[in-house]
C-alpha cells in the first residue's frame, strides 16, 4: 500500500528536491473562474462534490467563491480536528454540504490526568481497544459539536494510515492470535485495522448523523477469489464493507508501480500510457466487481491522480494528459460515485493546475449522465490486458438505457468490439483515438435491436 503522507519524505530520501509549493487559494479559485466564464453550472457527483487534497484552505470563503466551486461540482472540505465552525456555517448558508476530510497518523487523546497525548504513538498501542474507544469518543464529540450548532455533517472521508495499518511485522506478530504464519498475519493486520477504523471512526459518526457518508483510505472490498492488486503488484487481503458507506479505491499514476514493473524510462509514450491506464483501472474495477456481487448498497469514492512520484528513480515517465482524461471517463463508468484529487504539493504548479482542469472538465462531460452514475449497473469490470492491441470499454446501464465509453488501445486494435449490455451482444466499430462515448437504448418487448448514438463531441454546457 502506498502511503501518500510519506511521499515528501520518500522524495527527500531519494535526493529529490520538492518541485513547487502548493497553489494558493486564489490560484485554485482562478482556475474555476476561467471555467465559469464560458461554461454553465453542473451538478455535483452523487456521493458529493469533488475534493482537493491541497485545496482552498479552511478559512471562510466569500459566498460567491463557495458557489463558484459548487457550480463546477467541487467543494471546500474541512478537517475532522480543529475549530472550523465559522467556515462550516458559511458553507451551510450557501447550501454546500459539510465534507470532513483529513489525513491522520495519530489522534489527540486525553489521559487520566487530562493531558493530551497522540495515539497511537507506538505500534504496540494500536491493539489496545480501550484506547481506541477514546478515539471513538473524540469523533462523537466532534459530531456533537456540529449538531449542537445546527450543522449537518454530510461526509467523513478520512485518510487514517497510522498503526496498526502499517505496523511492521516484527512489532505486532506476537500480539496476533497464536499460530499465524506471516501471510495470515498480514491479513489479520489489515482486517484488524479496518475493523478499528470502522468501529471507532465510521460508526460514531453515523450515531450522530445516520445519513453521513463514511470511508477510510483503501477501505475496499477484496476477496480471495477476486483480490484487489495494489500499486506494488501485491494482493490486498480479504476485507469487507463494515460500517463504511463507501469504498475508497485509488487510481494513481504511481511511478513506483512503473519502477517495480521493470519498465524502461525510454519506453514509447503510447506504451507508457497503456501501462498507467491499466494501473488506474485495476483497483477501482476489482472493488466495483466485489461490491456488485456482495454489497451493491455500498458506494465508492476514488482517490485519483495523474502523477504520484513515489519511485526511487527520478527519470521515470508519467502518463499523458490525454490518456489520463480517457481513464477518468472510464472510471466514472465503472461504479464510482465521487472523487478526491490527490494534487500533491510536490508537483509543479503546472502539473497541479492540469490535475484540477482535467478532473473538472471530464466531470463536466460525464455529469450529463449523473443519474446513471448514481444508480446504474456496471456492465464491464475487465482490466485491459498487458501489451495487447485491444479495445477497452466501460458502461453503465439501467433497464432500458446505457452509456458506454469505447477506447482503442495499441497500434493495431481490432476493427470492432462486442460489448455485452442487458445480456445482449452489441457490436460497435472501433472509434478513432482517444475514443468515443455512446448512448444506447433498448427496445423492451420488441425484436428491434438496440439503438446506438455516438456522442461526437463532449457535452460541455457552454454558456
Amino acid at each position: 500500500m502506498i502511503i501518500r503522507a510519506t511521499i515528501i519524505l520518500t522524495l527527500i530520501l531519494c535526493g529529490m528536491t520538492l518541485r513547487a509549493a502548493p497553489l494558493s487559494v486564489q490560484d485554485i479559485l482562478e482556475i474555476f473562474r476561467q471555467e465559469a466564464a464560458t461554461q454553465e453550472a453542473i451538478p455535483s457527483p452523487p456521493a458529493g462534490p469533488i475534493l482537493l487534497w491541497s485545496g482552498v484552505g479552511f478559512e471562510p470563503l466569500p459566498p460567491e467563491d463557495i458557489q463558484l466551486l459548487l457550480n463546477a461540482g467541487f467543494n471546500q472540505h474541512l478537517p475532522l480536528l480543529g475549530d472550523h465552525f465559522e467556515t462550516a456555517k458559511a458553507l451551510s448558508k450557501r447550501g454546500a454540504p459539510i465534507q470532513l476530510m483529513q489525513g491522520l497518523k495519530t489522534f489527540p487523546i486525553k489521559d487520566s490526568d487530562g493531558h493530551i497525548n497522540q495515539f497511537p504513538a507506538q505500534v504496540e498501542d494500536s491493539t489496545d481497544l480501550s484506547r481506541w474507544h477514546a478515539v471513538g469518543n473524540l469523533v462523537r464529540d466532534r459530531m456533537t459539536s456540529y449538531k449542537e450548532r445546527g450543522i449537518t455533517v454530510n461526509a467523513l472521508w478520512l485518510d487514517y494510515e497510522g498503526f496498526p495499518f502499517m505496523a511492521p511485522t516484527s512489532k505486532l506478530l506476537t500480539d496476533a492470535p497464536h499460530g499465524l504464519n506471516l501471510h495470515e498475519w498480514s491479513q489479520w493486520r489489515r482486517q484488524f485495522a479496518l475493523n478499528i477504523a470502522s468501529a471507532y471512526l465510521a460508526a460514531p459518526a453515523r450515531e450522530s448523523f445516520p445519513n453521513i457518508s463514511t470511508l477510510n483510505w483503501v477501505g475496499n472490498l477484496s476477496y480471495p477469489a477476486s483480490p484487489i492488486i495494489d500499486a506494488t503488484g501485491q494482493q490486498t487481503a480479504a476485507s469487507g464493507a463494515l460500517f463504511f458507506t463507501h469504498s475508497n479505491p485509488y487510481a494513481y499514476g504511481n511511478t513506483l508501480a512503473y519502477e517495480l514493473a521493470g519498465l524502461s524510462p525510454e519506453l514509447a509514450a503510447d506504451q507508457v500510457d497503456q501501462f498507467y491506464q491499466r494501473l488506474l483501472l485495476q483497483h477501482v474495477s476489482v472493488d466495483a466487481r466485489n461490491r456488485a456481487v456482495s454489497a451493491p448498497y455500498i458506494g465508492s469514492v476514488a482517490w485519483v491522480a495523474r502523477i504520484v512520484r513515489d519511485a526511487q528513480k527520478q527519470d521515470l515517465p508519467v502518463m499523458s494528459r490525454e490518456a489520463y482524461r480517457e481513464s477518468l471517463r472510464h472510471l466514472w463508468l465503472r461504479g464510482i460515485q465521487g472523487m478526491m484529487i490527490f494534487n500533491a504539493p510536490t508537483l509543479s504548479q503546472d502539473e497541479q493546475i492540469a490535475e484540477i482542469q482535467d478532473i473538472s472538465q471530464i466531470w463536466r462531460e460525464l455529469s450529463e449522465y449523473n443519474s446513471l452514475i448514481k444508480t446504474g449497473k456496471v456492465c464491464n469490470f475487465d482490466i485491459p490486458k498487458e501489451g495487447d492491441n485491444e479495445v477497452v470499454w466501460s458502461a453503465l446501464s439501467n433497464l432500458s438505457y446505457a452509456v458506454a465509453r469505447v477506447t482503442p488501445v495499441g497500434s493495431t486494435p481490432p476493427s470492432s468490439i462486442i460489448i455485452n449490455i442487458w445480456d445482449l451482444p452489441i457490436e460497435i466499430s472501433t472509434p478513432d483515438p482517444p475514443g468515443k462515448t455512446y448512448q444506447i437504448w433498448r427496445h423492451i418487448g420488441t425484436s428491434i435491436p438496440p439503438t446506438i448514438t455516438a456522442i461526437t463531441a463532449p457535452v460541455l454546457r457552454i454558456k
